[in-house]
Formats: C-alpha cells, sequence, structure tokens
C-alpha cells in the first residue's frame, strides 16, 4: 500500500520543468504584427491541425527549457518541415530536428549556473535563431546544459529572416483571430502561457487511464484539454501552437498545443487549450518569418486593387463594383519607365478608399506616393496609426490597407503617382523618404529609381499583366540575382 501511495504522489507531483520568463520592455521593442480582424475573422477555416509537422514530442524533464524547446526543437524544424513539405505521414520529420540545447546555451543569461535551471526569454530564442541559426539535434542531443559552443557550427539556411508578435503583456488584441490567421497561414507560433499545478492532471496517470478506456472502445473527448480552473497561476510556460478547432468540446473551440513533457503525456504530447482560456492565460505569441531562400531562386507574384466608395457602391463589401478600372502603361518615357498602371478614370477628392493586396510569396510592404504638383514623397504605408516600422505580408494570404476604416483622398489634387514596394528585406522606410525628398524637380519614377538603385529587380524580369481590367498584377518568373524589391507603380487623376 505504502509503495502504491509513494507512486501516485510522484506521478501528481513531479516536477515539471518550465523555464518562460517576460519582460514588457523588451517585448516592445520587437515590432507588433498588424491584423486585420474584421476582414480575416468571418473567413478562417473551421479548423487547422500542423501536427504532421511536428517532430517526436521531447520531454524537457526538470529542465527550465521549454523556450529552447518550444522555438528551435519545434517551431524552427516544423518550419523546414513545412517548407520542404515533409510530414509524419510521408516521411520522417526527425530528420529535420533542430537542437533546443544550443539555443540555450547562447541565451541564458546566468552563465555561471551550468545545470539548465535558468529561466529564459522567447524575444532571446528568437533573435539567436535570426542571427546565428540552429544546430541539428543530431549533432547536439538533449540534454546537454554546457555544451561548448566553439565546437558547433549552426546549419547552412538555418536562420530564419525575421520574427514578430502577434501580442503581449503591452497589446492583447484579439489573440484568437490573431492566433487562428497564423496558423491557417501554415505558421506555427511560439507562445507563453500563464500555468499552475492544474496542467499535471494531465500527466502520465490520466494518460495511461486514456490508453486504458481507449483500449476498450471508450471516447472521452475532454481527457486532453487543459482545465486551468482558479487556481493560482504562478509558473511561465512557453509552448508551441501548432492546431485549433471551433467545434471542439461542443463547439466552444480550443488551440492544440504540443507539450515538451513526452508522449506518455496528455494526448500522446498534446494538449487542447479552450479560447475562452487562451485569451485569458497566453500573454505573449511570437511567429517566425520563413527561411531565407536565396534570392536567385525566388519566383514570385502579386497583385493591388484600388477600392473605393466613390461610385455610390456598399463601402462594407469589397466587390468588383467597388474597384477603379485600370490600363497597363504602354507608353514609357523618361518620367514613366516605372510606372507600370494608369486609372482609366479620375478619383474625385474626399473618397475613402482601400487597397486589396494578394501576394503569393513572402514580402514586405511599403507604400509611398507624390503629388507631382507638390514634389514631395510622402510615406502612405506604414503609418503613424501602425504599432511598427513594417508590415509582413504572408504567401497566399491576402490584406486589405489600412488594417482598419479607411483612408480620404485629400491634400492638394492633381496628378498622383503611387508606388508599392514588395520587398524581401525589412527597409528603414523613413530614411528611404528622407533621400528620396532631398531630389528636387526630379520624375517620381525617376526618384525611385535614383534612391533605390539595385535594390529594385530588374524591370525585364518583371511581367506586369494587363489582363485585368481591375487587377494590378505582377509576375517575376525568372531568376535573378540582382534586388530584392519589386516596385509596383500607378498613376490617377486627383480631381
Amino acid at each position: 500500500m505504502r509503495l502504491v501511495v509513494i507512486l501516485l504522489f510522484f506521478v501528481f507531483n513531479s516536477a515539471l520543468g518550465q523555464g518562460w520568463m517576460t519582460d514588457s520592455v523588451l517585448s516592445s521593442k520587437i515590432p507588433q504584427k498588424a491584423v486585420n480582424i474584421g476582414l480575416f475573422a468571418n473567413k478562417l477555416p473551421q479548423k487547422v491541425d500542423l501536427s504532421k509537422y511536428v517532430p517526436s514530442v521531447i520531454d524537457q524533464e526538470n529542465f527550465d527549457t521549454c523556450i529552447p524547446v518550444a522555438t528551435t526543437y519545434y517551431l524552427r524544424t516544423m518550419l523546414e518541415a513545412i517548407r520542404l513539405g515533409i510530414t509524419n505521414e510521408n516521411s520522417d520529420v526527425d530528420a529535420l530536428r533542430y537542437s533546443p540545447s544550443y539555443i540555450y546555451a547562447l541565451i541564458r543569461r546566468d552563465s555561471v549556473k551550468k545545470d539548465c535551471k535558468t529561466y529564459t526569454y522567447i524575444e532571446d530564442a528568437m533573435e539567436a535563431l535570426k542571427t546565428k541559426g540552429a544546430v541539428k539535434y543530431e549533432q547536439l542531443p538533449y540534454p546537454n546544459c554546457n555544451p561548448d559552443l566553439s565546437k558547433f557550427k549552426p546549419e547552412t539556411n538555418s536562420q530564419i529572416l525575421d520574427y514578430v508578435r502577434l501580442f503581449s503583456l503591452i497589446d492583447d488584441g484579439n489573440k484568437v483571430i490573431a492566433t487562428k490567421k497564423s496558423l491557417a497561414e501554415n505558421l506555427p507560433l511560439v507562445v507563453g502561457l500563464q500555468v499552475n499545478v492544474t496542467l499535471k492532471k494531465l500527466g502520465r496517470l490520466d494518460w495511461i487511464w486514456h490508453k486504458i478506456k481507449e483500449f476498450f472502445g471508450l471516447e472521452d473527448e475532454e481527457f486532453a484539454l487543459w482545465k486551468p480552473e482558479d487556481a493560482n497561476l504562478i509558473q511561465g510556460h512557453g509552448v508551441c501552437v501548432v492546431g485549433y478547432d471551433d467545434t471542439k468540446f461542443g463547439g466552444k473551440g480550443a488551440f492544440k498545443i504540443v507539450n515538451s513533457n513526452g508522449h506518455r503525456w496528455g494526448d500522446d504530447g498534446f494538449f487542447w487549450i479552450l479560447y475562452t482560456d487562451y485569451e485569458r492565460l497566453a500573454k505573449q505569441a511570437y511567429q517566425a518569418i520563413l527561411p531565407k531562400i536565396p534570392k536567385g531562386e525566388m519566383k514570385f507574384a502579386g497583385e493591388v486593387s484600388f477600392l473605393t466608395n466613390q461610385f455610390g457602391s456598399s463601402f462594407d463589401q469589397f466587390s468588383s463594383e467597388n474597384e477603379a478600372e485600370v490600363r497597363k502603361n504602354y507608353n514609357l518615357d523618361s518620367s514613366n519607365f516605372l510606372t507600370s498602371y494608369n486609372f482609366k478614370e479620375p478619383v474625385v477628392h474626399g473618397s475613402q478608399f482601400r487597397f486589396f493586396v494578394k501576394t503569393d510569396n513572402d514580402f514586405f510592404i511599403y507604400i509611398l506616393d507624390e503629388n507631382k504638383d507638390e514634389d514631395e514623397v510622402n510615406k502612405v504605408f506604414p503609418d503613424e496609426f501602425n504599432d511598427s516600422d513594417f508590415f509582413k505580408l504572408n504567401a497566399r494570404s491576402k490584406y486589405i490597407f489600412p488594417l482598419e476604416n479607411s483612408w480620404k483622398l485629400s491634400g492638394p489634387k492633381g496628378r498622383e503617382k503611387v508606388v508599392f514596394l514588395f520587398s524581401l528585406k525589412k527597409l528603414d522606410i523613413n530614411k528611404y523618404q528622407e533621400e528620396l525628398n532631398k531630389l528636387k524637380d526630379v520624375a517620381f519614377d525617376r526618384k525611385i529609381k535614383m534612391i533605390f538603385g539595385d535594390e529594385l529587380i530588374s524591370q525585364d524580369l518583371i511581367d506586369y499583366d494587363g489582363r485585368d481590367p481591375k487587377k494590378m498584377k505582377f509576375l517575376v518568373s525568372k531568376n535573378h540575382k540582382i534586388g530584392s524589391i519589386v516596385p509596383l507603380v500607378f498613376a490617377y487623376d486627383h480631381i
């Protein structure tokens, strides 16, 4: 009897390592990704499950390594599997695994401790993946609390391009929609959860009991649902969110999370959290921008539509009735050699307008414009209402700018030109704007060419499609070795 009591005590009270620390000042330095809640809330799929890209569930044991496990072992490995199209159904994702031990050794701030008992920050881990990259798991298995980093070289192309926060302690936003949208874009994310002892109830004893019931054909939908209750939330835990299902648990909806307590825990290492609990307990979320790909291998496409209510149609519908007709510009000269499209009709002063943007690839997006008579380049987007100095377009996604409400055509009337810069890298757009405005009595096209120079992909490699009367489209179908920006320039008369 005493042996049974000791066993039960071990199962329920064995320490589960956590390890997430948060800092609102550190978090505030990371640009936040804006999410157009109104556009996406009703257009997301009912369920998404990226667990087929998850490597074998790892047990972090009694160590404070949840952040390196969530960011490197899970997130970075999953991004590689998604990029290569490798799943546990058609191959072995474990062959792609990255080592959490390497990242942990890089980011622990207490250099004295060598026992994996130092809490870490998500931001530090993401920055390390961006600037250093990662080492393969087979080179440095887990756990290894004190590796000699000089003996390990990060894998080629293991760096992420960048990372953004979806929400944090300082800006809640709509956590559920932001997270669902990320997953719908095939992008898992790392989340800092506030947890307590109730998470242990999904441990090994519950797992064994579930397997027994499963053997006898008894279903228990809620066995892997974390029920936080109202116990004190005293620990921080970093996890990787890999799916969601609006229909789960009587239609309440829940997120699917891969944990780091081994596969004999929860639902073979996974658990669920209701949307309502997630909204309350998820304190930070970070999304990685997909791995770098050599520029010469990139081929990409996108399109822009100009939506306005000047024609009397409902502005809330964003239908084809709202789209201005455009014509491809065939009359190229020294002042128009970048301008790809012209509006068929002028745009009336005071009209409300928005841009509808679709892209097949990952881009950073910037919008500049100039009135010919004013000779001043203005930054349209990102604007002063955005938290960050850039906005990331994700592949196979649709966006509306501005993200909320609409813009109003104001300022001086006359000939207007606008450039959308689809960039493969982040730009210091404020600095570029200053340089552009130092050029006086120079045509807008030439200003763009002079200031951005070889950063622009050659016009000879860009096909601007003029077949659709309401879409401004571009396609880069050839390899390029120079340039990282596709400029889409169009002109219209402001009356």
